[in-house]
């Protein structure tokens, strides 16, 4: 099985000290045998993607080489 980490550009962090920081924001990590599973797996499992609107054409990845 192959393991990805899931990010997106979309929205941005608050520094503590109050600063608006643009950033890359990490939705998830789903294991699988493939890149389409492990991208539904991702929705599945994380539905607050879609309740916060992140938009799914701004979705990255990366294979986790362990």
């Amino acid at each position: 099985m192959e393991k990805y980490i899931f990010y997106t550009f979309d929205g941005y962090t608050i520094a503590p000290n109050g600063k608006q920081l643009d950033n890359l924001q990490i939705l998830g990590i789903e294991e699988s045998y493939s890149l389409e599973d492990a991208y539904k797996k991702l929705f599945a499992n994380n539905p607050f993607i879609k309740e916060n609107q992140f938009s799914e054409y701004n979705i990255k990845y990366y294979r986790v080489v362990e």
